[in-house]
């Protein structure tokens, strides 16, 4: 990656885009679980929890255009690719035709995915099925799976 965002930067970003309290408080949230899987897989929490934090940059503004719109925002800004195709692979099946491939997109994908927000209002969980897809899931353990559009999706990590 050749451009690392700081997490404040981050979260400048998110806050132009997200004023919901409830999508704000689930984005916090999604940071913070992919922070902590980046520390027991030995890998980048600040790149991990950043990618957490703007996952739904643009599912406010653009619920029709969520991932691609979130694509485009980050293009104009000269973000990293690293950031801008994880970010659009957390839709995979349902809102992106961008797959998971790294070990952080897969486990953002299925963290998004599975994750039951206790802070997340109840209307967004009701109006986007948050929380409702998961099959299974061992993110230690290995297999993780998502319901989407095209089935179940496993990876192993």
């Amino acid at each position: 990656m050749e451009n690392q965002l700081s997490r404040n930067e981050a979260w400048e970003l998110l806050t132009e885009y997200t004023k919901t309290p409830a999508l704000q408080k689930h984005a916090l949230a999604v940071e913070a679980v992919m922070s902590h899987f980046a520390r027991i897989n030995g890998e980048d929490e600040t790149a991990w929890g950043v990618t957490g934090l703007l996952h739904d940059l643009d599912y406010e503004k653009y619920p029709e255009e969520h991932c691609s719109k979130a694509a485009e925002i980050m293009k104009e800004r000269g973000i990293d690719d690293f950031y801008i195709h994880a970010v659009c692979s957390h839709g995979y099946g349902i809102c992106s035709e961008v797959k998971p491939e790294s070990r952080m997109e897969k486990v953002l994908f299925t963290v998004d995915g599975s994750y039951q927000c206790p802070v997340s209002d109840a209307s967004f969980q009701k109006r986007s099925g948050f929380g409702s897809e998961i099959r299974k899931e061992e993110i230690q353990g290995q297999v993780l799976c998502r319901r989407g559009k095209q089935g179940y999706h496993p990876y192993r990590l």
